[in-house]
């Protein structure tokens, strides 16, 4: 009755045949199921993961999400591959909804350093979300980096802007671990 090449066919369906199913898979919430257990409460992170993450409920411009972050003994987080940023969407969907969220990567620390840094001093290389890949790039006023959480996509930002509703994700070094 069935065929290995692909191709769909038409059968009774009374015939017994194999099944697909696709199922809905929400990432974030089976990180907190396991959250008191890998980090610290209130916050998630990765099974053996350097980081824990703390999504901040609070609007503030950038340097003082920086500042919060670091009070709690990190820095706002930094991004080194599309499961972390995936991560971090899901994260802050789950525990405000839907908002853009500050994360790190800036200029502010230096404003001659057009690449950019992220928060913790480590140098801007590897994996980035810009729409289009568009690096950070010198401006008169310094820019930091929000994840849209929409779609993932980071947009540059003016560090001090003040009236966009701009959430922020802090990583903190893991000390289960």
């Amino acid at each position: 009755m069935g065929r290995d090449d692909g191709v769909w066919i038409y059968g009774d369906c009374e015939d017994k045949l194999i099944s697909i199913c696709e199922l809905t898979f929400h990432f974030s919430a089976i990180l907190l199921i396991i959250s008191g257990q890998i980090c610290p409460n209130g916050t998630v992170g990765l099974v053996n993961g350097p980081m824990c993450y703390k999504v901040m409920n609070k609007t503030v411009v950038w340097v003082e999400a920086e500042e919060n972050c670091v009070q709690l003994g990190g820095h706002l987080a930094t991004v080194p591959d599309a499961f972390t940023n995936g991560l971090l969407v899901a994260e802050v969907q789950l525990k405000i909804g839907i908002v853009d969220f500050y994360i790190g990567l800036n200029n502010y620390q230096d404003p001659k350093n057009c690449a950019g840094q992220w928060a913790d001093g480590q140098a801007f290389t590897g994996y980035s979300n810009f729409q289009n890949n568009p690096k950070p790039r010198c401006f008169e006023t310094p820019v930091c980096t929000v994840i849209d959480v929409f779609n993932g996509i980071w947009n540059l930002e003016y560090c001090t802007q003040d009236g966009g509703i701009i959430y922020s994700v802090c990583e903190i070094p893991n000390k289960k671990r």
